[in-house]
């Protein structure tokens, strides 16, 4: 269960229901971190351009495998995402050749907006949803009932 409720698509306004609706169409239900996020309006919408935007801008570096570009990509992560980064210029430089500097600025973009998620995600108790595996996404206030919030 998280640690901040869910915002149900009864406690939510037009906004709220509009964003909560493109969700259902895009990905069979409303992800959790979206409508825990709904928890604060301006935040939320903030949440949902950066996304777009981000999904529309990341168009430089090669679809999904395992070769060697993919390789330097993860262990690049790996360094990024280390409790103190771990990043050398080696590195960087190493992935520019690979991808130019657009392509390890989207790279690096991309890592931290993961970072984010996954931070966010695990202080609010937001737990894995399945979405990567197929399965369906637990509506998140199936089985709750709560008063509804002043907007």
């Amino acid at each position: 269960m998280t640690r901040i409720p869910a915002v149900s698509s009864d406690e939510a306004g037009p906004l709220i229901k509009l964003s909560y609706w493109y969700a259902k169409r895009r990905f069979g239900e409303v992800p959790e971190p979206f409508a825990v996020t709904a928890n604060h309006r301006k935040l939320f919408v903030a949440h949902v351009i950066a996304e777009i935007v981000a999904g529309k801008s990341s168009m430089v570096l090669p679809a999904p495998r395992y070769s060697d570009d993919e390789r330097a990509a993860i262990a690049y992560a790996d360094a990024m995402t280390a409790t103190h980064p771990e990043v050398t210029d080696e590195q960087v430089a190493d992935l520019e050749r690979r991808f130019g500097r657009d392509g390890v600025v989207e790279l690096t973009y991309q890592i931290a907006l993961e970072s984010l998620r996954s931070r966010m995600n695990s202080a609010l108790g937001i737990t894995e949803q399945g979405f990567s595996s197929g399965d369906a996404c637990r509506v998140p206030w199936a089985n709750q009932t709560r008063t509804r919030r002043p907007v």
